[in-house]
């Protein structure tokens, strides 16, 4: 149970990493030069890349950011000693404040305990990581309309060409 617990955290926290990091390669949906070199000045950090596009994507829904932050230093506390483990005081205060709609849309989580779980070293309950899921999801879906409403399509496009052309195998279309 432990293990499958702690798996379904490191999967939900890997996809997130692997969307933001496929958003930012050619052909890219991130176009913005200054956002581009944000995500580039991460590295590998998980927290690193979703802070740049929590603070341009999701400023109006900082619940669901709040929400994904906590996953994110969950998984680094279950699985890297030396990565960003710890959720800043503001993001602990926003789920505070927004406990009530975090139980009503959240199937009852409550936010007192995730508090107490978090700090316990052990992964987070079978509702906590489901919670986690569904606010990745939807951390995604903004992060993805942001992108794409913000698109210069032709620019898209004279990426995205080269790139499918260079992958086409012989007596393809």
């Amino acid at each position: 149970r432990v293990m499958m617990l702690q798996m379904s955290l490191v999967r939900a926290t890997d996809a997130l990493d692997m969307y933001l990091s496929l958003a930012r390669r050619k052909p890219a949906l991130i176009q913005d030069a200054t956002l581009q070199q944000k995500m580039d000045a991460c590295g590998h950090s998980v927290f690193g890349k979703f802070a740049v596009m929590r603070d341009v994507c999701l400023t109006e829904n900082p619940i669901i950011a709040a929400l994904v932050e906590v996953m994110i230093a969950w998984r680094n506390r279950q699985v890297h000693s030396l990565a960003d483990s710890e959720v800043s005081a503001k993001t602990w205060e926003i789920l505070r404040t927004n406990s009530e709609w975090v139980k009503n849309e959240f199937r009852g989580m409550e936010v007192d305990r995730l508090f107490g779980d978090f700090g316990k070293d052990s992964p987070p309950s079978f509702k906590e990581i489901a919670s986690f899921i569904r606010a990745t999801q939807e951390a995604v879906r903004l992060i993805d309309s942001h992108l794409l409403t913000n698109l210069e399509p032709e620019s898209y496009l004279k990426q995205l060409i080269p790139e499918y052309a260079s992958k086409a195998r012989p007596n393809e279309d």
